[in-house]
């Protein structure tokens, strides 16, 4: 049997008279029936857009992407065209400490920069943990 991984969500809002939920139930996905990627790995990101590949993933996938540090966000973003060295088109701001899960095509570029309330140092380094499957 396959690895599989399962993936719960439960959104729940309460705000002033409106009350709304949304429960899909469980996703359960199977790494070769999804994008046959094999994890992923550590991507040091620094104040300069730097580049997080998906060339691990064979076809249409999941990514999670964790932002370990305990201090500054992450920016993620696409390229503004596949291969071009345009600017970040942005996604998604990942605090510190927390991660993010899309769905993302074969061979994908994203691109990842240091990000926080103030002024971020040049010199700032961060790691973000990458999977795709």
């Amino acid at each position: 049997m396959a690895d599989k991984f399962t993936v719960s969500i439960y959104v729940a809002i309460r705000d002033g008279f409106y009350t709304g939920s949304f429960n899909p139930g469980q996703l359960v996905f199977d790494p070769e029936t999804t994008g046959g990627g094999e994890g992923g790995g550590l991507h040091n990101v620094t104040v300069d857009e730097s580049v997080i590949d998906f060339g691990n993933l064979t076809r249409p996938g999941l990514y999670v992407i964790h932002n370990l540090d305990t201090t500054y966000s992450v920016e993620v973003g696409s390229e503004t065209a596949p291969g071009t060295a345009g600017e970040m088109v942005s996604k998604d701001v990942i605090p510190p400490g927390r991660a993010i899960l899309g769905y993302v095509a074969e061979n994908a570029v994203f691109r990842a920069k240091v990000v926080g309330s103030g002024s971020v140092e040049p010199t700032v380094r961060i790691n973000v943990q990458v999977w795709e499957y």
